[in-house]
């Protein structure tokens, strides 16, 4: 449609009678649009009565009429686009907030269950897994700042991280 349409022939009779009607038509749309607007909405009707013309019946009224008509229709069709599309984008950023505070919020309950868990490893475990995760330290580096063999500073991690996932499904299971 939208090919056969750019590729139509306008015929420009009718639209010389039209014409006489543009200020009329730009008032209306301007109306219900504003100005901006107005002009698009005023050329798309005018262009819609050249492709087809024989759409205009006489016998049912005046030309000015019908292109009043048809104006203040297709402004009123560009108007609530408009609307709808602003409820679209404002629907989105609520949904976008709404989602941002709930994220916030289950990050915020698990860095809490987190810090509990943590506080309930062994010193040992608790200062490799905080070197490594939070410290963002290597296995080697945490060996190193610890003064102690990588292998325990491995094992430590691991068993420590078990242990945090046991207490974490516990805690999870109260609620």
């Amino acid at each position: 449609m939208a090919y056969e349409r750019a590729h139509a022939v306008v015929d420009p009779e009718p639209l010389a009678d039209a014409y006489p009607h543009e200020g009329a038509m730009l008032a209306i749309a301007a109306r219900l649009l504003g100005r901006e607007h107005a002009q698009d909405v005023v050329q798309d009707v005018l262009l819609r009565f050249g492709l087809e013309p024989g759409r205009f019946n006489p016998k049912r009224g005046t030309l000015q009429a019908y292109l009043l008509l048809a104006t203040r229709s297709r402004a009123i069709d560009v108007l609530r686009s408009e609307q709808s599309r602003v409820r679209r984008q404002v629907h989105a950023v609520r949904c976008e907030s709404v989602q941002t505070v709930e994220w916030y919020a289950v990050q915020r309950d698990l860095s809490e269950r987190l810090i509990a868990v943590m506080k309930m490893l062994p010193e040992g475990e608790r200062e490799a897994i905080a070197l490594a995760y939070f410290g963002g330290l290597t296995y080697r580096q945490v060996a190193e700042s610890l003064a102690l063999p990588e292998g325990t500073v491995k094992t430590r991690i691991r068993t420590g991280l078990a242990r945090m996932r046991v207490m974490l499904e516990a805690l999870e299971g109260e609620d």
